[in-house]
């Protein structure tokens, strides 16, 4: 008998140490094999892994999510692991080895970029570069031979993010401005970064980071961007992390949305370092529109 490694994989933002002021968080829960666990004292009561692990999940959930007189942790999200919300709540290393080759899709790929061991702590420590969680997804982000496929995948990927944000707008005026999801917004750019990431990290390995920032100046480094667009970009992203902050600080919602009230926008203005609400609301657009014309080529 021995000890069945296992490890709390955070997603997104988490992953990549960007968390904002009211974010959730992104968590995969992976378990290195099939077996049975020992028991009790007498060997009896004996669970497979796969039911172990889920009960693990379930209590984590529960320290970490559940509202108490004390507040909450985080708000946890699962829905990125394979299959999402119909999936196990903990996979085995080698189910998640198989859906990466048979069913692993593009935006799958953007979202395994960010990722990275949080727990337990000896894990993270001893096999977040390692030995095992790392040779099953290196390979399916950063492909060493990119087919057509890939492209036309990425180009739907591509459309579906200005789709989603046209949809979201309509009806509702207000979203246009939301600093995330909109025309011009953060996710443009983490978009912009990561293709770049992702199409090219097979061949140059020191694209392979988390962090936006970071990213985008490996890809300036690596030529694949002017250096002068890069910094633009970075430009916007910090000034579009900013603003994304302190909306969330009015009222601590996980929205991205800016407030329609005067009052509300005059504060952001005001803690963003501007005289008034008109001059905050050129430079964001200014901001806002260097990113969309990016995305777009």
């Amino acid at each position: 008998q021995r000890r069945c490694a296992w490890w709390i994989v955070g997603m997104g933002k988490l992953g990549a140490r960007e968390l904002n002021v009211s974010s959730d968080i992104d968590l995969i829960y992976v378990y290195e094999g099939d077996a049975e666990t020992a028991g009790n004292a007498e060997g009896r009561n004996r669970i497979s892994n796969h039911e172990y692990f889920a009960k693990v999940v379930k209590r984590i959930q529960t320290l970490l999510s559940d509202v108490t007189e004390h507040g909450q942790v985080f708000r946890i999200d699962l829905a990125l692991r394979p299959n999402g919300n119909s999936g196990p709540p903990a996979v085995s290393l080698g189910a998640l080895e198989d859906y990466f080759q048979v069913q692993g899709r593009e935006w799958e790929r953007f979202a395994w970029l960010k990722s990275r061991v949080v727990a337990p702590a000896e894990n993270a420590h001893r096999h977040s570069n390692g030995a095992w969680l790392r040779p099953v997804v290196l390979p399916f982000v950063f492909r060493r031979y990119l087919d057509y496929a890939v492209f036309d995948a990425l180009r739907r990927l591509h459309r579906q993010i200005r789709e989603h944000a046209a949809r979201r707008a309509a009806g509702h005026p207000e979203r246009a401005h939301d600093v995330k999801l909109s025309r011009g917004g953060i996710r443009e750019i983490e978009f912009i970064v990561q293709l770049l990431q992702v199409v090219r990290g097979g061949q140059f390995p020191e694209l392979r980071t988390r962090p936006t920032l970071q990213a985008l100046q490996r890809v300036a480094q690596a030529g694949l961007m002017p250096a002068d667009k890069a910094q633009q970009l970075a430009e916007a992203y910090v000034f579009l992390r900013r603003v994304e902050h302190r909306i969330q600080y009015l009222d601590d919602q996980q929205t991205h949305v800016l407030p329609t009230r005067d009052d509300d926008l005059a504060w952001i203005a005001a803690t963003m370092g501007f005289a008034d609400t008109a001059a905050f609301l050129r430079t964001l657009d200014a901001h806002r529109e260097v990113v969309a014309q990016e995305f777009d080529t």
